[in-house]
């Protein structure tokens, strides 16, 4: 899965973050489980190198119509979705606050609701970037705009998970 090419590609516009004038390439597999032989595909597909260069990002995944966003990671306030058809990543807003290891939960399509996490806009190395987050954004996918949530969890929480009930609660389960 980690079998990267560099490729320059000088005619096309660069975010701040891709000034090294480079793409790379990356595998993003398919598992097809009603399948009865090799239920596993892949697509090669192009990526900004700081998706390369951040672990710890979540995958958010909406149902009715495919769209997938990978948010966060170390030290991070990115936020790039993938598109199926053209298969290729394209930026979105970033979060507010820098953050990894984060809950998720999806409401109706529309919004994501990042929760937690561990993070610190201050930090300026993976090693510094150790304060569990008690925050909460939500993410309107269609206006491709963050807000920051003032309702805040008693304590700070990482590695958690969430679901969203009845359209209406979040519950949080677990994490440090």
């Amino acid at each position: 899965m980690r079998s990267w090419l560099k490729e320059k590609h000088s005619s096309e516009a660069k975010s701040s973050e891709e000034e090294c004038h480079c793409l790379l390439f990356a595998r993003v597999w398919f598992f097809d489980v009603g399948a009865t032989k090799n239920p596993w595909s892949f697509s090669t597909v192009r990526i900004s190198p700081s998706l390369m260069s951040k672990g710890g990002f979540k995958t958010v995944i909406t149902h009715g119509r495919f769209r997938a966003f990978l948010i966060g990671g170390t030290n991070s306030r990115q936020n790039w979705e993938f598109t199926l058809p053209r298969k290729t990543f394209r930026a979105r807003a970033y979060m507010f606050l820098k953050r990894a290891y984060f809950a998720h939960c999806i409401k109706q399509d529309k919004f994501a609701y990042i929760i937690g996490g561990r993070g610190d806009l201050n930090a300026k190395s993976y090693y510094n970037f150790i304060k569990s987050q008690c925050t909460m954004e939500r993410y309107d996918i269609e206006k491709n705009k963050w807000e920051l949530m003032k309702v805040r969890l008693n304590e700070g929480r990482y590695h958690a998970s969430a679901t969203m009930v009845n359209d209406r609660y979040i519950y949080v389960f677990g994490g440090y």
